[in-house]
């Protein structure tokens, strides 16, 4: 078991070494050298609300077909088949919302074409992400460390053409959606014919029907966590304008390039997670998540400490130019939440494996609602400095609540599983497993 994980961790792990030096180079450096801070500020807030926008259309249905077809690899089928034509319309209509936020946010022009081509790179980045969703599912994370490979290629490459023809954010944006249509094209290909069949026959409105309630607060989880991450961008833009969104941008796109660590840990986890749950192994579950607990917190308490002192080199290497100056300031508080992050990425996990996502999503919906207000009330006295201490306060506070929710959840794990299971699925366990 331990060896297949690591397996997977390292098929994972060395696809995105390859290929994210490249993407954290292009969307940092290169971006912001050739657009300038205010230009690069229209791009980051952007593609934040995109994401926010974007969370919303999931409802949960990537990592419920994860956790479902990791116990029930038959049935994968069934869930593209659903959720995929689901993801489709949901995503279309996501482009129309943002457009209209846009608007009502006073975007015109340039800005506003930015913001639809940052849309159709978010729609298809979404749909890329449900097939990826299958690939851990069955525990093929090969498969998504190639995808990986050729995504950032791609983007990166068609954002660099129409980046460097047309020194602007709305065309690099639309070179970066052309390279994610591509992406999508190709896994969709793959997905449908080497793991899942799509099958229209399949397509049932009672499936939605049995799915959606045990999926929706996993997907309420994901919106909560978009919104206290990207709020932030949002905010500086609207408060203190586009440069001082940049700045920050500008910082936290390195913390969110560290993020790759326990991305690449959690991929791996959850499907093994939650088939031992589904087992009632309670021994090798608490023991996976003791190793990775003990290994995400100690890597990231190291990163953190060398990011703080390294912050002055790091940030005039990717911009000289004096007016990212602040990034440095901005980067030393913002690496602290890493620590809490790595390990909140496998806690919040480990609640998904447990079938736990409405206590999840309780938590990070108070966590989205508690960094807004705080954000509210620092960046107007405070501007980047005040968003940087609002997301490291919330991580903080996150982290206390899910450790205590896991302490008691994993106790009442030994012994109970087949119990504590019976909410994790629409339809019972195979036997000899009974409710």
């Amino acid at each position: 078991m331990r060896s297949n994980i690591l397996k997977n961790i390292t098929w994972l792990g060395a696809g995105n070494a390859v290929v994210k030096p490249l993407w954290f180079v292009f969307i940092t450096a290169v971006c912001v050298r050739i657009l300038g801070m205010a230009e690069y500020g229209v791009v980051t807030a952007a593609l934040a609300l995109v994401g926010i926008v974007m969370s919303l259309t999931n409802v949960g249905s990537s990592q419920y077909s994860t956790r479902e077809v990791a116990r029930r690899c038959e049935r994968a089928s069934e869930y593209v088949s659903n959720f995929f034509p689901f993801r489709v319309v949901t995503g279309l209509l996501g482009i129309v919302v943002i457009m209209l936020v846009g608007v009502v946010l006073g975007q015109r022009g340039n800005d506003l074409t930015a913001l639809f081509f940052a849309a159709l790179y978010g729609v298809a980045m979404n749909l890329t992400e449900y097939c990826r969703a299958l690939y851990r599912g069955f525990e093929m994370l090969r498969y998504e460390a190639v995808s990986i490979m050729i995504e950032k290629l791609l983007v990166i490459g068609a954002g660099t053409v129409l980046l460097l023809a047309y020194p602007s954010a709305s065309w690099l944006l639309a070179g970066m959606a052309i390279g994610m249509m591509l992406t999508l094209f190709g896994n969709v290909t793959w997905v449908f014919r080497r793991l899942a069949p799509f099958d229209w026959k399949k397509f049932d409105f009672s499936f939605f029907k049995r799915t959606l309630p045990y999926a929706f607060p996993l997907g309420l989880a994901s919106i909560f966590v978009v919104l206290y991450l990207r709020t932030d961008s949002i905010m500086l833009k609207a408060m203190q304008g586009d440069i001082a969104a940049g700045q920050y941008g500008l910082a936290y796109r390195i913390l969110e390039s560290m993020i790759l660590l326990p991305a690449v840990v959690v991929a791996a986890y959850l499907p093994r997670l939650s088939s031992l749950f589904h087992e009632e192994a309670s021994r090798d579950f608490k023991r996976l998540m003791r190793h990775g607990l003990l290994s995400l917190g100690g890597i990231g308490l190291v990163l953190a400490t060398v990011t703080t002192f390294a912050a002055p080199w790091i940030i005039p290497i990717l911009e000289p130019d004096p007016s990212s100056a602040p990034a440095i300031g901005i980067l030393q508080v913002l690496i602290w939440t890493f620590p809490f992050s790595a390990v909140n990425f496998l806690l919040s996990t480990s609640m998904t494996a447990m079938a736990d996502q409405k206590a999840l999503a309780w938590m990070l919906g108070s966590a989205a609602v508690f960094n807004v207000t705080l954000n509210a009330i620092l960046i107007p006295s405070f501007s980047y400095f005040g968003a940087s201490v609002a997301t490291l306060t919330t991580q903080i506070l996150i982290t206390g609540a899910m450790m205590l929710r896991y302490k008691r959840r994993s106790a009442r794990f030994q012994g109970s599983g087949s119990r504590l299971v019976e909410t994790a699925s629409e339809t019972p366990p195979e036997p000899p497993l009974s409710l």
